[in-house]
């Protein structure tokens, strides 16, 4: 049984084979031939040399007078990567999700920095062209060159994912700067940061963003990314009153680290005290978290204290799954304003089978919102139409939103300045627990042990942080049940204030406390809410 369909809108004469104005939606609704990550196929990829390239540059040269071929640059903290795509579609997501050279630079001197010494001497070439090898979705992504070929295909998502690899890549290498997929919440300029929803190594659903989003409305916290965050390590001088991320290292013998290895040369300063001792003289070029440029030999940093973290936000305006109303219903309001991809028509099929789920869902989050302006809207409309909007969000799982978060929180409640840092108190990985648990054996909230830290399912800011941070940051697991069985939990009993409430708990963890001090579970998660204080006299 078909339960959605893609269709044009009755303003498309003619639809495009790779990209149309969907049915009306939204600011815009753009529909994709391609609505796979068809990256992950190797039937799909092709090597590009010489012919192909010449081919290539033909097919635009050959449209250039009837289409227009589209030239975009934007900076990723530091990395310039340039756009030239056939599809306005993908110019127009691109340059709204990053910053482009002049925004960048206006978000430098907003916070004051005067020199941006993140600039890297590379950049990532990207050709998206439509049209070209009898239309057959195909890529390249040429890690020696740093550069990446999408032919025949305007699904964002796939542009999307492979500049950032490819941003990462360069960061990791040449700085030593970490791109990971998390959530990072921040509070009082110190951050948490969750690995989990949508991680490849780790079990978990977008649902689980549900409780950072509800975390951020409260007045003490921000949300500072989603989806991607960069990570710079960094070590106090000698003096304690400076950070300092190591990027560069002239050593003793004449050679050069850098980025990673640099990385990995300084985690065995902190394990061998040999290596240390031998390497004092070391000259190292580093960065302040307000990218100022410092030079300082190895003996004038703190080394044996362990590095910290800075985190720092990635996006301008975020690429967001249509889907996430299912945990954030508020933000249905503003993906009707906003840019779409991918959101589909719905059958009365699926309308009549997800009835009273549509029903309650529109009357009890959306018309019965606390928000009034939000309930206003759904209110000014008929609750079928509501139902419509919901149902179409919801019920295709590749449907994306390009959306200012700000108007869904607020501005002072988003953090999108790239220069804008906070210092990583605690790193979290969100477990999926697919089964239901008793309470009084659930382990909500737990150190991670130090063997899962480096083990090949454990991502590269795990590894690094584990060898590099010591007892400076947390590294701790939460998880989150499918279902829990609390009989005995008294009545109003709420696991998600449970979880929202360990998520506040990994700001004041402390690593090199007893570590069963800092488990909840079961036994003490009622600690958790403190009862109120007595009524005034």
């Amino acid at each position: 049984m078909e339960l959605y369909y893609f269709t044009p809108s009755a303003q498309t004469s003619e639809p495009n084979a790779f990209e149309f104005e969907g049915s009306k939606i939204g600011n815009s609704n753009v529909i994709t031939s391609v609505r796979n990550d068809f990256v992950k196929s190797s039937s799909n990829h092709i090597n590009v040399d010489e012919i192909v390239l010449e081919k290539m540059f033909a097919h635009i040269k050959s449209i250039e007078e009837k289409e227009k071929v589209f030239l975009c640059d934007v900076i990723i903290h530091g990395v310039r990567v340039r756009l030239t795509t056939t599809s306005r579609h993908i110019s127009e997501f691109f340059t709204d999700n990053f910053y482009n050279p002049r925004e960048y630079s206006e978000q430098a001197q907003e916070t004051g920095v005067v020199r941006q010494g993140s600039i890297v001497p590379f950049k990532v070439n990207v050709y998206a062209i439509n049209g070209v090898f009898d239309s057959v979705p195909l890529y390249c992504y040429n890690t020696s060159t740093n550069s990446i070929y999408i032919f025949n295909c305007s699904f964002y998502k796939v542009i999307h994912d492979i500049v950032i690899e490819a941003t990462a890549k360069i960061l990791r290498e040449d700085r030593g700067f970490i791109i990971e997929k998390t959530t990072a919440i921040e509070k009082s300029k110190n951050s948490v940061a969750f690995i989990g929803c949508n991680h490849s190594n780790f079990e978990c659903e977008d649902r689980f963003c549900a409780h950072c989003y509800k975390l951020v409305q409260n007045p003490a916290y921000k949300l500072q990314s989603l989806n991607y965050t960069v990570f710079r390590f960094t070590f106090k001088n000698n003096a304690g009153d400076r950070y300092l991320s190591p990027i560069k290292a002239v050593m003793p013998d004449g050679s050069i680290k850098k980025g990673a290895d640099l990385l990995e040369f300084l985690a065995s300063c902190i394990s061998d005290e040999n290596i240390y001792i031998a390497n004092l003289n070391a000259m190292l070029s580093c960065l302040t978290p307000s990218d100022e440029k410092v030079e300082i030999p190895l003996s004038g940093i703190d080394v044996k204290k362990g590095a910290e973290i800075f985190s720092y936000p990635l996006f301008k305006n975020f690429y967001q799954k249509t889907s996430t109303i299912n945990h954030y219903p508020a933000a249905a309001y503003q993906f009707l304003h906003s840019k779409l991809e991918n959101v589909p028509e719905i059958t009365q099929e699926y309308m009549i089978s997800n009835s009273q789920r549509l029903e309650d869902f529109v009357r009890g989050e959306l018309r019965g919102s606390k928000d009034a302006s939000i309930a206003k809207y759904f209110n000014s409309i008929s609750e079928e139409d509501g139902k419509k909007y919901v149902a179409r969000f919801s019920c295709f799982e590749e449907s994306y939103v390009l959306i200012d978060m700000a108007k869904i929180f607020g501005k002072v409640k988003i953090i999108t300045n790239p220069f804008e840092c906070s210092k990583l108190k605690s790193l979290s990985v969100f477990r999926r627990q697919a089964k239901t648990e008793k309470i009084d054996s659930a382990v909500f909230l737990k150190h991670m042990p130090d063997a899962q830290k480096n083990n090949a399912g454990g991502t590269i800011l795990l590894k690094t942080a584990a060898a590099l941070c010591l007892n400076n940051i947390s590294i701790c697991e939460l998880n989150i049940f499918d279902g829990i069985e609390a009989p005995d939990a008294g009545e109003g009993f709420n696991i998600k204030a449970v979880y929202e409430e360990c998520i506040k708990k990994m700001f004041s963890i402390e690593e090199g406390k007893p570590k069963a001090e800092n488990i909840i579970d079961g036994s003490n998660y009622k600690t958790l809410f403190p009862p109120p204080p007595p009524p005034k006299s």
